[in-house]
C-alpha cells in the first residue's frame, strides 16, 4: 500500500502530476506524451490531462511541431524563492566567494536528496565545464566528496545502510564502486572531518568537501572544491584546501536539519 492509500491527506491527483514532473530530467530534458506513459507507467489519458493542465497554468512549454514537453521557466522563479527562503544559503555564499578568491579554485554547496546530492551554489572557474556550471545537477552521493562528507556525520547505522544500499555510478575507470571501500571512505571522512575523492566523476580533478552541521552534530549539506590534478597534487589539496574548508563549515550553522 503507498503513502497516498494510508493517507487521507494525500491527495492522488496531485501526486500523479509530480510523477510526471519529476520524470523530466538531466537525461530527460524534452519529453512527449509517449515517453511519459513509458517512463511514469501511468496511464495515457492521466498523461494528456496532467500535461495540459500544467501547461495551461505555464509550468510547462510545448514544441508545437514535435508535440514535446519541456519544463518551463517559471520553475526559476520557483527556484528563487527557495533561495531567499532558505537560510544555509544567504551564510555560504559571501563565504565561498572569499574563499574562490583566496584560492581561484570552484567552490559548491551541495546538499543531500534522498540517495544523491544535489548542488545548490556553485561559484565555477574558468576550467569549469558547462554542466559543472549550474545549479541543481545531482551525482549519487556516495561517488561524490560532498556526499560522503555528509554521510559520515551520521550515526553508524545511517552510514552503513547507506554504504551498502544506496546506488552508484561508475563514471570513470577511477570510480570506487566497491561498497566495502565507500564504507571505509566515509569512515575516514568521519576521522578527517573532510572527505576527498580522486578522478572519481571527472578524470584529472580532486574533489574536497567538509560537512556543515547542524546543532545535533548531523549534517545534510557540504562545502565542496575541485582542483585540476595538472595543478595540484592530492598532498597538496590535504596541506592547503582541506584546513580553510574544514574552518569555513565550522562558521556555518545549518537550523534546517532533515531526518
Amino acid at each position: 500500500m503507498s503513502e497516498s492509500d494510508r493517507n487521507p491527506l494525500i491527495i492522488s491527483s496531485l501526486v500523479k502530476a509530480i510523477t510526471l514532473l519529476k520524470a523530466f530530467d538531466e537525461g530527460n530534458a524534452v519529453l512527449g506524451i509517449s515517453d511519459l506513459v513509458r517512463i511514469t507507467g501511468m496511464e495515457k489519458s492521466s498523461v494528456q490531462r496532467i500535461l495540459a493542465t500544467l501547461y495551461s497554468e505555464g509550468m510547462l512549454n510545448r514544441d508545437n511541431h514535435s508535440r514535446r514537453y519541456r519544463l518551463s521557466n517559471q520553475w526559476l522563479h520557483m527556484a528563487y524563492a527557495h533561495y531567499i527562503a532558505e537560510p544555509l544559503t544567504s551564510q555560504v555564499m559571501p563565504r565561498l566567494f572569499a574563499l574562490q578568491q583566496q584560492t581561484g579554485q570552484s567552490f559548491n554547496l551541495a546538499e543531500i536528496c534522498g540517495t544523491s546530492i544535489i548542488y545548490s551554489v556553485r561559484l565555477p572557474v574558468q576550467r569549469t565545464n558547462f554542466e559543472g556550471t549550474l545549479v541543481g545537477r545531482t551525482h549519487p552521493a556516495l561517488n561524490t566528496s560532498g556526499g560522503r562528507a555528509i554521510v559520515s556525520t551520521w550515526d553508524a547505522a545511517a552510514r552503513e545502510e547507506a554504504a551498502q544500499n544506496w546506488p552508484l555510478t561508475e563514471y570513470t575507470p577511477r570510480t570506487t564502486v566497491d561498497r566495502t571501500e565507500i564504507a571505509e571512505l566515509v569512515e575516514q571522512a568521519r576521522q578527517d572531518g573532510y572527505a576527498l575523492s580522486v578522478q572519481e566523476v571527472l578524470l584529472n580533478e580532486i574533489g574536497i568537501a567538509a560537512p556543515v552541521k547542524s546543532a545535533t552534530g548531523k549534517a545534510r549539506a557540504a562545502i565542496h572544491c575541485s582542483v585540476s590534478m595538472a595543478d595540484w597534487s592530492l598532498e597538496r589539496v590535504r596541506k592547503e584546501i582541506a584546513p580553510i574548508l574544514v574552518d569555513a563549515a565550522r562558521t556555518f550553522f545549518d537550523p534546517g536539519e532533515e531526518d
